[in-house]
């Protein structure tokens, strides 16, 4: 999941664990468990917020819409998962099919929901549970553009705004580090 309000989880749906109860880890503190409340899931969209009182991880910082073709993307890992500084890719089409994009940024092609972000390190959209097409020397992913995810997001989160974009871009190794700390993972609550 993604934090992207001070305790607010964006997380995809098919990550929560049935019975209502939920606890997440921050990339920053993977051992301790934190608990958290389902504030709001769209359907349409596979997403769910979580609210998580005692999570102290920053926010990731969200644009206003997806990040124009030929513009460089990358897929921030989910927490726990890969150490090295994921590879650029660029945005290669959009609206393919409605609300979706193609990308070639590389991550893992089973990875739903995960943020893909600009060179400034805001989220231009989420991987989509589409499978990635393997061909030589390109990887092509589909993911669902942030402008598609925003009327949920104000809905119910009234005072989050976009960022604005960055004066300059920042290498690589920096916004996958940045934004990896800002990534949690739903977990089963252990049993008593």
């Amino acid at each position: 999941g993604i934090v992207v309000a001070p305790t607010v989880v964006l997380v995809p749906s098919e990550s929560l664990f049935s019975g209502g109860s939920q606890v997440v880890r921050s990339a920053a503190e993977p051992t301790l468990d934190r608990p958290a409340q389902v504030i709001a899931t769209s359907q349409g969209l596979g997403i769910t917020l979580l609210r998580c009182d005692e999570l102290v991880t920053e926010p990731m910082a969200i644009a206003a819409s997806c990040s124009p073709v030929g513009n460089e993307t990358i897929v921030v890992p989910p927490a726990g998962r890969g150490r090295e500084a994921p590879s650029p890719g660029t945005v290669v089409a959009l609206d393919v099919l409605p609300g979706v994009f193609v990308h070639t940024a590389a991550g893992p092609s089973t990875v739903v929901g995960a943020p893909l972000v600009d060179a400034g390190g805001r989220i231009v959209g989420l991987t989509a549970a589409t499978p990635q097409f393997k061909q030589p020397a390109a990887t092509r992913g589909f993911g669902t553009p942030i402008e598609r995810i925003w009327p949920f997001l104000k809905d119910h989160l009234p005072d989050l705004e976009p960022a604005a974009a960055p004066n300059a871009r920042k290498p690589w190794e920096k916004v996958a580090s940045e934004a990896s700390r800002r990534v949690v993972t739903v977990v089963a609550r252990p049993a008593p």
